[in-house]
């Protein structure tokens, strides 16, 4: 991710979904890549087509140390996906409690 980075690659470039590297980072879970991007500026709260953001799978899978990332980098924890779903709902209906309580 870094030499991505580092020879100018656009951090905020989107899939036909959509989806920006930070979005799928946040799902697979990969702390160095994460702070890479953040670092270099990745848009903490771009939104896929339907509407999920980095925040919105960190929570729907656990990942309490990026979700910590992510909002401490100006992540909006009221985002929505296109269902109407929020961090807290993906968080709590997945049983994920250590984001939930991040996200009270």
């Amino acid at each position: 991710m870094a030499l991505l980075v580092d020879a100018g690659a656009d951090i905020n470039a989107r899939l036909k979904d959509s989806r920006t590297a930070l979005i799928f980072v946040a799902r697979h879970y990969s702390p160095v890549s994460l702070k890479i991007l953040i670092a270099a500026d990745a848009d903490v709260n771009a939104q896929s087509n339907s509407g999920w953001s980095a925040l919105l799978r960190a929570a729907q899978h656990g990942r309490v140390e990026t979700a910590k990332e992510l909002l401490a980098a100006g992540a909006n924890p009221s985002a929505q996906t296109k269902d109407g779903d929020t961090a807290l709902i993906l968080a709590s209906e997945n049983g994920h409690t250590e984001v939930v309580e991040l996200l009270k």
